[in-house]
C-alpha cells in the first residue's frame, strides 16, 4: 500500500513501512536495532512508518512514530513468540506495506506477495558453539534461518564475517544480501552515571557480559592483577549467575564497578572519558563498542577474532 499525501495543492506519495519494534524495546540491541533507534527519527517522515510489537514501550514515543500496533501479551520465548511471528504475519497481510523489516533473524511465516521483506540475520551463535547450546535450540534456530532465506526478498548482515558463516552453513542463499555502513552518531547529550566518582583512570567494557563475549576474561584480570588505582568499569546485563557473583567480590573489593544497563547519555559520557575501551569478544557478528570507541578517538582492545580484524 502506498500512502498519498495532500498538502497545498502537492501531491506526496509515501512508501509504506511496517517495522517489528519488539526488538527495539529492549535495552540491549544488535547493530541493527542500535542504528534504527537512531534512523528512526530522521527518515520516519519520508515514510508512512508503521511499528508493530507484543507490548508497548515509551522508546517507541521517543522515536517520533505515531503508528504503532501493539498486540498487548508480551512475547519472551518458546511458543508466545511462535504465536506472536504468526500474529505480526496477519498484520502484514492485512496492511499489505511495500516493505516489512524484520530486525531479529527470523520470519517463520509467509508474507503476502506484494509485501517486499527485508530481515537482519546478525550472527549464528546457536550453530557455531555446540557445547553451549542444547539440540532442540540448535535445530530450531537452524530452520528458523532457513525459513528466514525462503520467505526473504533481502538479508541484511552486519558484517562480511556473518555473510561467510551464512553461505558455510546454508548451501542455497539469496543473491540480494546487504552490508550496511554503521551508522551510530555520539549523542547529543553527556551525563555521568552516579556511581561514578569521577576521579581515577578506567578501562571500560560495553554490552552483554557473557561467556560468548569474553566477559569473564576483564573479570580474571581484575581477580589475578593488581592494577593500581585502574578500574574496570563494565556496563550491560549479566547473562551468567557465576559472573555476577564474582562481579559482585570485585566490587566489592573496588576493582570492578559494575553499572547495569546505561543511557545513550551516560554511555557518551563513559565512551568519551575511558582510559581505553576493552571488546574481548570470543564470537560476534559485528561488535558495536569497538566502532562507537573508533568514532570518539578512544584507545580500543579487542580480541584477534575474524569479525574484529574486519574492522
Amino acid at each position: 500500500m502506498v500512502a498519498i499525501k495532500i498538502e497545498e495543492g502537492v501531491v506526496a506519495i509515501k512508501i509504506e513501512v511496517v517495522i517489528d519494534a519488539r526488538e527495539l524495546r529492549r535495552n540491549s540491541l544488535g547493530s541493527l536495532g542500535s542504528m534504527l533507534r537512531h534512523l528512526i527519527p530522521i527518515v520516519k517522515d519520508e515514510f508512512k512508518m508503521i511499528l508493530i510489537s507484543d507490548v508497548a514501550s515509551p522508546v517507541f514515543d521517543h522515536l517520533g512514530v505515531f503508528d504503532v500496533i501493539v498486540r498487548k501479551k508480551e512475547a519472551k520465548q518458546g511458543l508466545s513468540v511462535w504465536y506472536y511471528h504468526r500474529w505480526v504475519a496477519e498484520i502484514v497481510s492485512r496492511y499489505k506495506p511495500q516493505i516489512f523489516f524484520q530486525i531479529n533473524h527470523f520470519v517463520p511465516f509467509k508474507m503476502h506477495p506484494s509485501v517486499k521483506v527485508i530481515c537482519e540475520v546478525h550472527d549464528l551463535y546457536p550453530l557455531e558453539f555446540f557445547e553451549n547450546i542444547r539440540s532442540y535450540s540448535r535445530m530450531k534456530f537452524l530452520f528458523g534461518i532457513l525459513r528466514t532465506l525462503r520467505h526473504s526478498s533481502k538479508i541484511i548482515v552486519p558484517s562480511k564475517f556473518t555473510l561467510q558463516r551464512l553461505k558455510y552453513f546454508f548451501r542455497t542463499v539469496p543473491d540480494t544480501i546487504i552490508i550496511p555502513s554503521p551508522y551510530m552518531p555520539p549523542s547529543e547529550t553527556i551525563v555521568a552515571p552516579r556511581s561514578l566518582d569521577g576521579s581515577g583512570d578506567y578501562l571500560l567494557y560495553l554490552g552483554r557480559i557473557s561467556y560468548m563475549k569474553g566477559s569473564d576474561i576483564l573479570i580474571n584480570l581484575a581477580e589475578q592483577y593488581d592494577l593500581g588505582d585502574m578500574k574496570i568499569v563494565m556496563a550491560g546485563k549479566v547473562e551468567s549467575k557465576k559472573l555476577m557473583e564474582r562481579i559482585v567480590k570485585l566490587s566489592e573489593a573496588g576493582k570492578i564497578l559494575y553499572l547495569d544497563y546505561v543511557t545513550d547519555a551516560e554511555k557518551e559520557y563513559l565512551l568519551q572519558n575511558a582510559r581505553i575501551v576493552v571488546y574481548p569478544t570470543r564470537y560476534d557478528g559485528f561488535g558495536i563498542p569497538p566502532v562507537e570507541a573508533a568514532v570518539r578517538r578512544r584507545p580500543i582492545v579487542v580480541s584477534d577474532v575474524p569479525v574484529m580484524q574486519e574492522k
